[in-house]
């Protein structure tokens, strides 16, 4: 599908069909809790300490906006939009109407939570659009073929991905930003290559996870952060000296954003 264009059409629609069925608007609902001691998701999910890390120091919705995250993903689903959005209206206090109290809500997550797509994503959520023009609702049901071409019309291939980012825009998104982690990323050269790694600046602090990533692989990620300027002894993170190599961690997401990352 990535060298034979003709095929790119049917293979977006593939791909839209085969993800869409994972789209369960039940499998997030109401998670939501105040409490970091409580764990309502089975297990515990990364998107809950995520929204435990965002909600933590905003006594009013109105704050919520101060936070500053951006999010770069290679997913094409929406489920983390769609739970930030969902867990946000439900975890203050509604004052006004319904209306307002969500479109509140939106202009806050705006402020507070950037979430990037490089390869497109299967659609505008109803409260990210206007006309509706883009607009694919969470848990859309796949027999609609009009939906499923309105999917595949959302989404980019790794060439298509390649062509629009040719000035290295996502290394500048990261430029940014004093904190940059890597949660379940394969680290695939390509991908790197799109973001620029290797032309990342120094000075910030780096981590990542790296659960069942090969040691080659890990090790041609960490040339390039090495080749960008990062020394790979005595590397602070967190105010503490440490190696480049322990930043990134063979666990779970869940675990590493309990323990290491700090908004």
């Amino acid at each position: 599908m990535i060298k034979i264009k003709k095929f790119f059409p049917i293979g977006k629609i593939g791909i839209a069909r085969a993800l869409l069925p994972y789209e369960k608007p039940g499998e997030f609902l109401f998670q939501y809790s105040d409490d970091p001691n409580i764990e309502i998701y089975p297990g515990g999910h990364w998107y809950q300490i995520l929204w435990w890390r965002l909600r933590d120091g905003c006594r009013e919705l109105k704050y919520f906006g101060r936070n500053n995250l951006t999010i770069i993903t290679f997913n094409y689903d929406r489920s983390l939009e769609y739970y930030l959005f969902t867990t946000l209206t439900r975890g203050f206090p509604d004052t006004t109407t319904w209306e307002e109290h969500e479109k509140l809500c939106k202009e806050q997550l705006d402020q507070g939570v950037k979430v990037i797509h490089i390869y497109g994503k299967l659609g505008e959520l109803p409260w990210q659009t206007d006309d509706g023009s883009r607009e694919v609702n969470y848990g859309t049901e796949t027999t609609n073929c009009d939906l499923l071409i309105r999917c595949a019309d959302n989404i980019k291939t790794i060439s298509e991905a390649r062509t629009d980012t040719q000035d290295s825009k996502f290394v500048e998104i990261l430029n940014e930003n004093g904190r940059i982690y890597f949660l379940g990323f394969g680290y695939h050269p390509e991908n790197l290559e799109i973001l620029g790694i290797n032309k990342l600046r120094t000075g910030k602090e780096v981590g990542g996870t790296c659960k069942g990533l090969s040691l080659r692989r890990k090790k041609d990620f960490l040339s390039l952060l090495i080749e960008a300027g990062y020394p790979d002894r005595e590397f602070v993170r967190s105010g503490q000296v440490t190696t480049l190599n322990d930043c990134f961690p063979e666990e779970y997401i869940y675990k590493f954003l309990d323990k290491v990352v700090v908004f």
